[in-house]
C-alpha cells in the first residue's frame, strides 16, 4: 500500500511563495539562444540549412550524420549536424509524414496551396440575394423539423 502519511511527508517539497524550484520555467531553445547571441536571423538559418542540403550528395550527407565532418574533413557545427540527422530521418520515414524538411520548406517558401472539393451544385446559391437565401434556409429548417417530429 501507499504511505498513509504522504501529505505530511510531502510538505517540505510543496511549492509555496517561499519554496520555489532552483530553475523554474521552460528552458530557452538552444537554437534561439544561439541566434540571438550571434545576431542571426531565421532566414540566415534557413539559407544555411538549404545550402547544406542542396550542395551535398547522399553519401556526403551520410558522412556528416555519421562522423560530423564535411567533404573537406572539417567538423560541421552542431546545428548543421542536427539538421542533417533530422533530414535523413525524414527521408527514411517518408517526406509525406512531415518533419524538419517540410517545416523548413514551409518556412522558406510558404505552405503549398490546398484545394477544396465541393460535392454538389452551388451556382444557384451564389446568385441568390441574401433575402432569398434566408428564405430558403428557413424553408429547409421547417422541412427538417417536420421530418423529425414525424419519426
Amino acid at each position: 500500500m501507499g504511505n498513509p502519511n504522504l501529505a505530511e511527508v510531502g510538505k517540505p517539497y510543496r511549492f509555496t511563495k517561499d519554496n520555489h524550484p532552483k530553475s523554474p520555467g521552460r528552458k530557452p531553445s538552444r537554437l534561439k539562444k544561439y541566434m540571438k547571441e550571434y545576431d542571426i536571423s531565421v532566414n540566415d538559418v534557413i539559407n544555411a540549412y538549404a545550402t547544406v542540403i542542396y550542395e551535398h550528395d547522399r553519401d556526403e550527407l551520410f558522412t556528416i550524420a555519421a562522423k560530423g565532418i564535411d567533404k573537406r574533413g572539417k567538423k560541421v557545427p552542431a546545428l548543421i549536424w542536427g539538421l542533417v540527422v533530422a533530414f535523413i530521418a525524414d527521408a527514411k520515414r517518408g517526406f509525406a509524414a512531415g518533419g524538419v524538411f517540410n517545416q523548413m520548406m514551409d518556412r522558406r517558401y510558404g505552405k503549398p496551396k490546398q484545394s477544396i472539393e465541393i460535392d454538389g451544385k452551388i451556382e444557384h446559391y451564389i446568385n441568390m440575394s441574401p433575402e432569398e437565401r434566408k428564405e430558403l434556409i428557413d424553408k429547409l429548417i421547417e422541412e427538417r423539423m417536420k421530418n423529425v417530429t414525424q419519426k
